[in-house]
């Protein structure tokens, strides 16, 4: 009599063949698309066009609707997501259009009614692309792989023809594809519709092709959050070595690319940084005997937060030198600065010399402002602005001289203002409370006596939260209203990734040492050469060739399943409906 255990080992092996048999094919484990699937349905047949030219599609549709009336997808809770929406309307249009199934046209349309307004206010604030940035064909990702969802006036048949891929379709778009083919009857397309509905008979995916190598490493995700890694862990290693290996053809020449690309970086960031240094010591800044010296830290903090090297040099220089004169001015003014010598300096740098003064006066009175009025001041007293409007006046286009001493700051140079100085109070309050100086958190408590210092810093936090979405909003969206240009808006973005660098989290701006391995490895230590082998579980070298895989290698030499995190599905050649993510179905029968 077969043991138990025995029995589940057998049964485990049957899984296994199913899942992974010796030919399987990744793309039996990407779900269909409903939404794609019912664009192909939708296509009528060449020779009779009162028949549906794929009706395996349209009997998928008729099996395949939700008890709640739904098409698409579902969260992990069976709740339909507002990508169900566009798959519901398509299908139910397919069905209409071969007049079949009234009644599960009628029960989409109840879906649609009770659930459209809930779903759309659930994504208001991050709606699908192809729904903001109607009118220009040459968005990234391209506006014509949503071509079904375009009005006609906005492709014409020139414009689908010219960007029809090699494979006959539209940015490897099935949806997209189908729309171009009723569009322009275009023959090539239609050979790429025909091989989807060979390959794909129970439904297409989204996008096809996809990157296979993406396929692996969602299969291997999926099987490690559903506990399964010790059961399939042979396979595991099988489909992590067929993706590092294809990596590996072409690892040498990109590890070589890389060194060349950092050597270059190293001579720029030496011959900087050197200049940098020389100018401190002309104008004695280095020498002043006071203070926090931190040349080096303020060039390594904008050169690494941008992406904009080996150009605009003079940005960086101009930047990193404003960065040391707002170090050393801040510690003028809390440190040995009389109160005559702080009133004369306040007339060249007006406002922001005004904001230290205020603060140097608060803290020699004793004096307790309100928390507006301290933000009003400590905002300005960051100096942030200091760093990114100047500097943006050289770049291309170039910000209007007017905009340095503006009555009101645009919204998103305040914002970068009030979160840099949220980040800063937070990890500073215990220096600056020995200091004798105000901060956000103290102030906080203050108005408020019921928190204690942790209820505080996380009010704070919450503050910084929602400011910080309110940020990458104004840089990423152009919503018209701001008359800060592309460049200037990266430059905000550039100087708040140094603020996050200097406080993320601890104070790192005050230590001597906490950015000294980061600077030395971005500025000194050259990339690694060493590449180690992959090292293969048993049961892989046991059951495929060794020499298959010999030429398979990683940075180590260990296999960390959980490190391995799914990112947004990535098409072959970089276009289509990048933004989604893959879903992987493990079906045990």
């Amino acid at each position: 009599m077969e043991s138990p255990l025995s029995s589940i080992q057998t049964r485990l092996e049957n899984i296994k063949g199913k899942l992974f048999p010796s030919n399987f094919d990744i793309y039996m484990f990407v779900n269909p698309s409903a939404y794609d699937t019912a664009w192909l349905a939708i296509i009528p047949d060449s020779k009779y066009p009162s028949q549906p030219m794929f009706k395996n599609y349209l009997d998928w549709l008729l099996n395949n609707q939700s008890l709640e009336g739904f098409w698409g997808e579902s969260d992990t809770f069976g709740n339909p997501t507002i990508q169900a929406l566009p798959a519901t309307i398509v299908s139910m249009v397919a069905l209409k259009r071969w007049k079949c199934e009234a009644s599960m046209i009628e029960k989409g349309m109840n879906f649609i009614y009770a659930n459209a307004e809930k779903l759309l206010n659930e994504v208001k604030e991050s709606c699908p692309l192809w729904e903001e940035a109607v009118g220009n064909l040459h968005y990234y990702p391209p506006l014509l792989s949503y071509l079904e969802a375009l009005p006609p006036c906005y492709a014409s048949e020139e414009d689908i023809s010219k960007n029809l891929s090699r494979d006959g379709s539209l940015f490897q778009s099935p949806s997209a594809s189908a729309k171009a083919f009723m569009a322009t009857g275009n023959e090539e397309c239609l050979t790429y519709l025909q091989s989807l509905a060979q390959k794909f008979p129970n439904g297409v995916p989204q996008a096809y092709p996809m990157d296979e190598d993406h396929i692996k490493l969602c299969i291997v995700n999926q099987l490690q959050k559903l506990g399964l890694g010790e059961i399939f862990v042979g396979e595991i290693e099988v489909l992590l070595a067929q993706v590092y290996r294809i990596s590996y053809h072409y690892n040498n020449e990109l590890l070589q690319l890389a060194i060349q690309n950092f050597e270059f970086k190293q001579s720029i960031f030496k011959k900087e940084l050197e200049e940098l240094k020389r100018w401190t010591e002309e104008w004695g800044i280095s020498k002043m005997g006071f203070g926090r010296e931190k040349t080096t830290y303020c060039y390594f903090a904008i050169a690494a937060s941008t992406t904009f090297i080996p150009h605009d040099s003079y940005i960086r220089m101009l930047v990193a030198k404003s960065g040391i004169i707002v170090t050393v001015a801040d510690d003028f003014f809390d440190m040995i600065g009389s109160s005559t010598e702080l009133e004369a300096l306040t007339f060249a740098w007006y406002e922001t010399f005004l904001a230290w003064l205020i603060e140097a006066k608060w803290s020699r009175n004793g004096h307790t402002p309100s928390m507006d009025c301290y933000m009003k001041t400590s905002m300005t007293s960051i100096a942030t602005h200091n760093l990114v409007l100047p500097a943006s006046c050289f770049l291309k286009p170039i910000l209007p001289k007017e905009k340095l001493r503006p009555i009101q700051y645009e919204s998103l140079t305040k914002l970068l203002m009030i979160l840099s100085r949220l980040s800063n109070d937070i990890l500073s309050y215990q220096k600056e409370k020995e200091d004798g100086k105000l901060n956000s958190v103290f102030l906080n408590m203050l108005e408020s006596p019921e928190l204690d210092i942790e209820d505080s810093i996380a009010c704070i936090r919450e503050t910084i939260v929602e400011k910080r979405k309110e940020f990458f909003e104004h840089v990423l969206i152009d919503d018209g209203l701001s008359d800060l240009s592309k460049p200037t808006k990266l430059l905000h973005l550039s100087c708040f990734k140094v603020f996050q660098m200097f406080y993320n989290s601890k104070n790192s701006f005050d230590s001597d040492k906490d950015l000294v391995e980061d600077i030395n490895r971005a500025i000194y230590l050259p990339v690694s050469r060493t590449i180690k082998p992959l090292s293969l579980h048993p049961m892989v070298k046991k059951k495929y060739n060794h020499q298959k895989f010999s030429s398979v290698y990683r940075s180590n030499n260990k296999v960390n399943f959980t490190t391995h995190q799914v990112s947004p599905l990535a098409l072959s050649n970089g276009y289509g409906k990048v933004f989604m993510p893959m879903k992987i179905g493990l079906g045990f029968v």
